[in-house]
């Protein structure tokens, strides 16, 4: 009985101490290489909560605090293709066209922030929601959006929208 034990013990040490061989990956052959951002790392998701933060204000039309997380030299490239550049174009931008409309239902799909190898830092934003016009028309949209942080503000917005049908 003490030799099973003996064994026993022998055989669970060795089962808890060895740890599995990770097999190294090779890079994939890319057949276009990427010109601006090959290499990246998950970065402080603490920048995740500052994007949050700023919609949760725009969602809740307290805009002078969701100005405050855009940087002087903000540009925004809207997913209808325009583009506001500098944060007065923007503060404008943003009163004109969320003032109007109700944001219902906003819903987060995924959120994480990166940081490019030369430095960048950026987050990456995949939401959805309900806008309702005044006049009651509704439509659902999702966006897919990357914000460039620096300094803790925002640089650069990059948007693509769709009305989910």
């Amino acid at each position: 009985m003490k030799k099973l034990i003996f064994t026993f013990s022998i055989l669970l040490f060795i089962a808890c101490d060895s740890q599995p061989k990770q097999e190294k990956v090779a890079a994939p052959d890319y057949i276009y290489e990427a010109t601006y951002l090959d290499t990246f790392t998950l970065d402080d998701q603490s920048n995740v909560l500052l994007v949050q933060e700023m919609h949760k204000h725009l969602i809740a039309k307290d805009f002078e605090k969701a100005f405050s997380y855009l940087a002087d030299e903000i540009v925004f490239s809207n997913g209808d293709g325009t583009s506001v550049e500098g944060k007065e174009a923007v503060i404008e931008f943003i009163s004109e066209n969320f003032s109007a409309v109700n944001i219902n239902n906003y819903q987060v799909g995924v959120n994480f922030s990166v940081q490019g190898d030369n430095g960048d830092q950026w987050v990456l934003l995949w939401d959805n929601a309900e806008l309702e016009t005044p006049n009651g028309d509704k439509t659902n949209f999702a966006w897919m959006e990357a914000f460039q942080l620096k300094d803790g503000k925002i640089v650069r917005m990059n948007q693509f929208a769709k009305p989910v049908l």
